[in-house]
């Protein structure tokens, strides 16, 4: 079974393949909350899950062709870039997004 890698300070394995559905899994990394979504073309992106505007935690928000909904404030960011959808000019207008590969099992 494939599993999702994410590259970090080094490349970490976080969640299996199969188990991510259509919406959004939070994953936690050392200390650091990243969620990851499943894209219409069947990839996989990973964004920082805390809010960069006020930390809100945007696994409790929705994700919607790929357009992540911050459940305070209704910030909106693209999952793949990480951009701001509508730039409010209040509070950083980008989300870090982290590189994810998708491999075999190490052993």
């Amino acid at each position: 079974q494939d599993l999702i890698c994410l590259g970090m300070s080094q490349w970490v394995q976080v969640f299996s393949d199969a188990a991510l559905s259509s919406g959004m899994t939070e994953v936690v990394v050392g200390q650091r909350s990243v969620l990851l979504s499943r894209q219409t073309d069947g990839s996989v992106a990973a964004v920082d899950g805390r809010c960069g505007h006020r930390g809100g935690p945007l696994a409790l928000g929705d994700i919607e062709d790929g357009v992540v909904l911050c459940p305070w404030h209704d910030r909106r960011f693209c999952s793949r870039t990480g951009r701001e959808i509508i730039a409010r000019g209040c509070g950083p207008a980008m989300q870090r997004v982290h590189h994810v590969e998708v491999a075999q099992p190490r052993h």
